[in-house]
């Protein structure tokens, strides 16, 4: 019983730990990736706000009027130290609002672009160039996403990390959980055990005094099943014995102390019990009678064998006595 009940107690604690795992599994990718999205989502304001305030530095220093582009060589040089200040710049474009153009760099061509475009590799950030309160042209920054992606993938190492060690603690959290209850169900399983041990014992030894003929006290009928049956069931057999054993015993002092020769015989003639008025008439010792059958003593010759012609109605043991009284 212990054993198939800790193999039981086995057996729900691996479905347990299963059905943990596979729910662990889900909850966790569901929390990765959403933490993988709103991390995105910050890491992509934080770099425009970047680009948009490198983008707005350059603005502001380049030597750009009203009506032209005052020296496009001067222009061009500012261009190419923000590019050779920023590594993650790929390219710029100045237009003054006369049409006027000057470049320089990598710079994609987008039909519809605003102020903020997001493209597979790159991110377009426009800002407008104002001298005295006058808007005089757009700049327009290419910047590599490079730095970004670069975040992201750290963010996701260091996800990976912290899930895989939360993993881990929660595995021994619940194996350690799962030991312990598996230890507790073994424990209340043994003392069970012992308690049902201890009652099967006493129906033993309670059988045991049956075969003895010593009827002892009765059994303490505890709990509301098989064994507190059982041991109602013997404790009925044991009053029932005692009552069948005393007028056995009243019998056999009432036959040991008559002086009439009584033998008493099976259906088949086969002698069961004899009295000590028989033994000492007929000089045998009860080991000699028991077992044979009534012919032994009856002299078939002189008359019809007892064991095989009972006249109806009479009793076998009557006519014995009356053939030996003769």
């Amino acid at each position: 019983m212990l054993l198939l009940t800790s193999a039981l107690g086995v057996a729900v604690a691996i479905v347990m730990l299963s059905l943990f795992y596979v729910q662990y599994r889900w909850m966790a990718d569901q929390i990765v990736t959403a933490s993988l999205s709103e991390q995105r989502a910050l890491l992509e304001a934080s770099f425009e706000r970047r680009a948009r305030a490198d983008i707005h530095a350059l603005a502001d220093t380049l030597p750009v009027s009203s009506d032209r582009l005052s020296l496009n060589d001067r222009v061009k040089a500012a261009i190419d130290r923000e590019l050779d200040d920023l590594d993650y710049l790929a390219g710029v474009r100045v237009t003054t609002t006369s049409g006027l153009t000057v470049q320089s760099g990598t710079f994609p061509a987008v039909d519809n672009e605003g102020a903020t475009t997001w493209l597979e590799d790159r991110l377009l950030v426009s800002y407008p160039i104002t001298r005295n309160g006058v808007q005089v042209g757009m700049a327009t920054g290419a910047f590599l996403l490079t730095p970004l992606q670069r975040e992201f993938d750290t963010f996701i190492a260091q996800l990976k990390s912290k899930e895989e060690e939360s993993r881990r603690v929660s595995y021994l959290w619940i194996g350690g959980g799962t030991i312990v209850v598996l230890l507790l169900c073994a424990g209340v399983v043994a003392v069970i055990n012992r308690r049902q041990t201890r009652r099967i014992l006493a129906l033993k030894l309670q059988a045991e005094k049956f075969r003895n003929a010593d009827f002892g006290e009765p059994l303490t009928t505890t709990g509301d099943d098989e064994l507190g049956e059982l041991a109602a069931v013997f404790n009925d057999m044991r009053d029932t014995l005692r009552k069948t054993t005393h007028s056995r015993d009243y019998v056999d002092s009432l036959l040991s102390g008559m002086n009439e020769s009584i033998i008493v015989t099976s259906d088949d003639g086969v002698i069961r019990r004899v009295n000590p008025a028989t033994l000492h008439l007929l000089g045998y010792d009860e080991a000699d009678l028991l077992g044979e059958s009534i012919d032994f003593l009856i002299n078939t010759q002189k008359c019809r064998s007892l064991a095989n012609d009972t006249p109806s109605g009479l009793p076998r043991d009557a006519i014995f006595e009356g053939k030996l009284g003769e």
